[in-house]
């Protein structure tokens, strides 16, 4: 009993069009929108004492200033923001607007209960 093996092989001009293809068609794909929501921005730290808001607004810049962890607080719920993950100069403005409200656009998740951000652009609310 022979066994005949078959291999599949692609002329250069066959694999050319077939990469362009799988190209066109990744690139065709739409995009995830991106969510977009207004909220004042937390350290996390700080909110877990049970402080935040306006009056606490100068603590907060101060604490976001020095790495701490930083969230946003939308309609009573608390998203953490993933900086490894979000633009380096909405992470910034953030920073400097903690205790405040900001309009972000950017990926949410929720994975067991623990909903993330990953932040493409923020502005001061208003």
């Amino acid at each position: 009993m022979s066994r005949s093996r078959r291999s599949l092989s692609l002329s250069p001009l066959s694999f050319v069009a077939l990469s362009a293809a799988l190209v066109l068609a990744f690139a065709a794909a739409p995009a995830a929108a991106a969510d977009s929501m207004t909220g004042e921005v937390l350290d996390l730290g700080c909110y877990e004492n049970g402080q935040s808001g306006a009056s606490h607004a100068s603590c907060a810049k101060r604490c976001l200033g020095r790495g701490g962890a930083m969230g946003l607080l939308v309609d009573g719920e608390v998203y953490e923001i993933d900086v490894e993950a979000s633009d380096e100069a909405a992470v910034k403005t953030m920073r400097e607007k903690g205790g405040e409200n900001v309009t972000v656009k950017g990926q949410a998740a929720d994975e067991d209960g623990k909903k993330t951000l990953a932040v493409q652009s923020a502005e001061p609310a208003g």
